[in-house]
């Protein structure tokens, strides 16, 4: 017979009393889930039961009390022996996640920290107010983005669940995919007899899930993850076997060892070496590990990294880059004796590159996975000097804040602002041509190297994917247009420079935000202008006239006013004519006899807003290689835009379609900014006449001017000039009618059948992953704008 001794009644009493006094906080934590506990874990009793047998029992033999806490996972964190158990959930509510450590590897504990600040006394822990609060809202960890799981997996759209935890209790049974970087068939929590792993590299990687990643069972019909190919790794670098797994491996060797993910990145034709150059100075230390790490897990393995300590003070900073440096020979590190300032410890790092193209990392932002894979991609594809690409905001703990959608080169854009910003890849030699970056422009070297970048090569290729995180803190540019006023006046200096360079006579005025700018040229002369109005809609255009005449102080001018034909308004100053038989007809008829050497056309239904907008006009006009110059309409409402960014799918009407198709892009690049722009109408545009005869002006197959504009301007497109859109050169819709009719119609489907469906034309300017931020699917969009395929990929 058994004795049970004194001290083990004892203990056995203790252990009682822990369990009913615990009890109370992990019910009210809503951790414990009493139906999952008993149907996971096989046990056959009455619910009422389920809580008693699991703090008595359960949590002793390590069963899980719910999906949200990874028991295994939970307690490696912990590092506690067997003789020190506890229960797992009241330790996470009391001391848990103050240490940091998370209940499973979807959840980050550190996101949340600040919530007794938010909601006081009423959760005891992050996880729980975030299950109560927030869980319809935003992710809980980057490695759980919840638009690409409710995409990729319908019914957790339909559930009663908010989309993590559907993926919680049943989206990882049945192999469904949380975010773009994991797998389908991983076993979401740590079990016992896992694979072992390189402390050094683990510690390095992030402990938690690098050794999680190593835990998981290799699969061999499946994917790590969607830019990992398990079979192709297994027989490339394990030559077939099975024993081996296939992320350890890659985790461990693979990944210090240049291994390629899949067969995508191996069969690129050119592999051209990248360097990636990060200036050091004074960065969080989790900053500065993500940063590398970002470049290190890059799934192109053809790369340096060069990173420069610009005289950093933090302490451990010096320490951490030589750790990183032994980690990997790729990671060059070096020290300066005496600090540079950003671009002299870039140009440091460019000293030690020997790559063929350098790109440019700060040292608190990150890449995405694929920012070099689709570098390289594209450089093979277009044969470009300097690439570009979209990038996202991400706040301090990493969560994304917004996407930068950008257009392809817009240099006109970037006389406003540097709106390139990040990642830029750019040819070593288009970096030496520049001379690297110049320490005097501090703050603003970024844009003075792209304002060079453009006078040095032609071949600048945007990406529209977003390859890069970009941190906003509290001192960041990209939040706070405050800050560094120094890098306001380095920016204006810059621009100012460039149009010195390039023989731009004009100024440089500072515009409404820090890092933003306003370019006027200086006019050449004052060549002839002749103004061409359509007044036909007015039944008594002399008040309209007058209004506008009287806002152009240009010395140079003639006008002709298009009139009703049973009209009796009279003018000895300006040119009457009746319209032909088409407008088209018309236009080119006064256009061909004018006496200008430009030519101004302005509706009838525009009222002037300001003055000076003919010479704003004209300075780009006088441009070399410009063709149409399109002003900024004001609605008839204040900020009342009849299109906006978002296009309304619903409407059909030829006028809506032909403003969204020249405006779409520049309300997504600023209706405030001077830009160029793929097409232009006739309403309020100007344009050399030696232009219009050289397109034969308008084309017969048109009735009306509205697309017989848009046509001229895409041919201008074609034939090499740039449309620019003027933004400072303003005026006014008097009211919002518009006149929708059949010959409209008419017009519109043959224009959509020349340009679009036969897909002569893509908008460079506009990026149609814009889209996304309105859950708009690209496919829709495309069929009412009538075109089936465009470049974006």
């Amino acid at each position: 017979m058994k004795i049970i001794t004194r001290k083990k009644v004892k203990k056995i009493i203790e252990l009682i009393g822990y369990g009913f006094i615990i009890a109370p906080a992990v019910i009210k934590s809503g951790l414990f889930d009493r139906n999952y506990y008993r149907r996971e874990n096989g046990l056959n009793l009455p619910a009422s039961l389920a809580l008693l047998h699991y703090l008595f029992i359960g949590h002793w033999r390590r069963l899980a009390p719910s999906p949200y806490l990874a028991m295994e996972y939970y307690l490696d964190q912990i590092k506690i022996s067997d003789e020190m158990r506890f229960e797992p959930i009241y330790h996470f509510i009391r001391h848990g996640w103050r240490a940091g450590i998370t209940p499973n590897p979807f959840f980050e504990t550190n996101r949340f920290t600040d919530f007794e600040a938010v909601a006081g006394d009423k959760y005891s822990n992050p996880l729980t107010y975030y299950l109560q609060e927030k869980a319809q809202e935003i992710s809980p960890s980057p490695l759980f983005d919840p638009k690409f799981y409710t995409k990729n997996c319908p019914e957790a759209a339909k559930s009663a669940y908010d989309p993590w935890s559907h993926f919680l209790y049943t989206g990882k049974k049945k192999g469904a995919c949380p975010c773009f970087f994991l797998l389908h068939w991983y076993e979401f929590c740590l079990g016992a007899g896992r694979i072992p792993f390189s402390e050094k590299r683990g510690e390095i990687l992030q402990t938690a899930f690098f050794k999680w990643l190593l835990a998981v069972n290799d699969h061999e019909s499946g994917n790590t993850c969607l830019r990992f190919d398990n079979p192709y790794y297994r027989n490339k670098y394990l030559d077939g076997g099975q024993d081996v797994s296939i992320v350890k491996h890659y985790l461990e060797a693979g990944v210090f060892s240049g291994s390629y993910p899949r067969s995508e990145v191996e069969k690129l034709p050119d592999k051209p070496l990248i360097s990636v150059l990060v200036p050091v100075y004074n960065v969080e230390e989790s900053f500065l590990n993500q940063c590398i790490r970002s470049v290190l897990l890059q799934s192109y393995p053809h790369w340096e990294l060069c990173l420069v300590d610009d005289c950093s003070t933090r302490p451990n900073i010096r320490e951490l880059l030589t750790i990183w440096s032994e980690l990997d020979r790729r990671i060059k590190v070096k020290f300066l004796d005496n600090n540079q300032g950003i671009s002299g410890a870039a140009n440091a790092a460019a000293s030690m590159a020997t790559g063929d193209y350098f790109g440019f990392l700060d040292n608190d932002d990150e890449l995405s996975p694929e920012a070099l894979f689709y570098m390289v991609k594209y450089i093979n594809k277009t044969g470009a000097d300097c690439l570009y690409s979209d990038e996202e905001l991400i706040d301090y703990t990493g969560r994304r804040a917004s996407t930068f959608h950008k257009p392809d080169f817009n240099l006109e854009l970037l006389y406003s602002h540097n709106y390139i910003t990040h990642f830029v890849l750019a040819r070593t030699e288009i970096f030496h041509k520049n001379c690297g970056f110049d320490p005097a422009l501090d703050g603003a070297q970024d844009f003075d190297f792209m304002l060079k970048t453009s006078e040095n090569t032609k071949k600048i290729v945007h990406i529209p994917k977003t390859l890069y995180k970009w941190r906003a803190v509290e001192t960041s540019t990209s939040i706070n247009h405050k800050t560094k006023n120094y890098a306001d006046q380095a920016g204006k200096k810059a621009l100012e420079q460039a149009l010195v360079r390039q023989g731009i006579k004009g100024s440089v005025t500072g515009a409404k935000w820090n890092f933003y700018y306003q370019v006027k040229r200086k006019l050449i002369g004052q060549p002839p202008v002749s103004l061409i109005c359509d007044c036909r809609r007015l039944e008594n255009c002399r008040p309209w006239l007058d209004n506008l005449l009287n806002s152009i102080k240009y010395p140079d001018i003639d006008c002709t006013v298009i009139i009703p034909e049973n009209s009796s308004f009279n003018d000895e100053d300006c040119r009457l004519v009746h319209p032909d038989k088409s407008m088209p007809e018309t236009y080119n008829n006064l256009a061909a006899t004018s006496d200008g050497e430009y030519l101004i056309f302005v509706d009838a239904a525009l009222d002037p807003a300001e003055d000076g907008w003919l010479e704003t006009l004209l300075q780009y006009a006088q441009t070399d290689r410009i063709g149409m110059v399109c002003g900024r309409i004001l609605p008839a409402v204040k900020d009342h835009y009849r299109i906006g960014l978002k296009p309304d799918l619903s409407n059909h009407q030829p006028c809506y379609f032909a403003e969204y198709f020249q405006l779409a892009s520049v309300h997504m690049n600023g209706l405030q900014w001077p830009q160029d722009i793929l097409s232009s109408t006739l309403d309020f545009c100007m344009l050399k006449k030696s232009l219009w005869l050289e397109m034969d002006g308008l084309l017969p197959t048109y009735s009306s001017w509205l697309f017989g504009g848009l046509d001229l301007s895409l041919r201008l497109h074609l034939a090499g000039y740039r449309n620019i859109y003027a933004a400072n050169a303003v005026i006014k819709e008097r009211d919002e009618v518009q006149e929708d009719s059949m010959a409209l119609q008419e017009d519109m489907a043959y224009f959509k059948n020349k340009w679009l469906q036969s897909e002569k034309i893509i908008n460079p300017y506009f990026n149609l992953k814009v889209l996304t931020e309105f859950n708009l699917k690209t496919d829709e969009f495309l069929r009412w704008y009538g075109q089936s395929n465009q470049r974006q990929e």
